[in-house]
């Protein structure tokens, strides 16, 4: 029966395992084929504009915002409200779902469900902030970006894609090449919401890489 198959690879396959026999089990029941329970999210880069903010968070404001929109997914698949009620209201924990097996944890997905739920009041709009520790969890959520979202995180993680800016005008010195580094990556971060830290050493004009950025704005 499906009890018994299911008990069969919880638990005895892994005995049999351990004592030496060779045991195979179907590819959706392993590490890489298993399917998970996930919040899916759709993140697109909004401007502040169009949201009418009229006191932006933080000291020089953001250039852009983030839009949230919030669906159910099992693995990559996308389901519908309809479908992820289904599947809670399957009583089980192994299920048939679009042509294969899965297991399914009900308390957890009803977790997500409250979580979509109180997300679509409180979380539809963000920042890029709020955007990176979702992408943190990534047993929890599966997330989809668009090209200009894409864009403005692969410049969080490679130095070179970030514009380098001119040394401000009013600034009465001549900032070393790696201050105009520092410059720029503050202005960028400054930008899109983050709240940089710049660590150089003592001597190294961390004061004056603020004054330029402030100059700059």
């Amino acid at each position: 029966s499906k009890d018994e198959a299911f008990q069969f690879l919880k638990e005895d396959a892994w005995t049999l395992h351990a004592c030496g026999y060779s045991v195979i089990v179907p590819s959706w029941w392993t590490k890489k084929g298993r399917l998970k329970a996930k919040v899916k999210i759709k993140a697109s880069k909004r401007k502040r504009d169009d949201l009418k903010f009229d006191n932006p968070k933080g000291y020089l404001g953001y250039d852009s915002l983030v839009g949230f929109d919030y669906s159910y997914a099992i693995g990559e698949h996308q389901v519908s409200d309809k479908e992820w009620q289904m599947l809670l209201e399957a009583k089980s924990d192994l299920v048939f779902f679009r042509g294969q097996w899965i297991e399914i944890d009900p308390k957890e997905m009803q977790r997500m469900q409250k979580l979509i739920e109180s997300s679509e009041i409180d979380r539809k709009e963000g920042s890029i902030k709020d955007l990176l520790e979702m992408a943190a969890k990534e047993d929890e959520f599966d997330i989809d970006v668009d090209a200009a979202l894409e864009k403005m995180m692969d410049q969080l993680v490679n130095k070179d894609a970030i514009t380098v800016l001119e040394s401000p005008t009013d600034l009465q010195a001549t900032l070393r090449p790696y201050q105009v580094r520092g410059l720029s990556w503050l202005a960028y971060l400054e930008s899109i919401g983050m709240n940089p830290c710049l660590a150089d050493d003592m001597g190294l004009g961390k004061t004056m890489q603020i004054i330029s950025l402030l100059l700059a704005r």
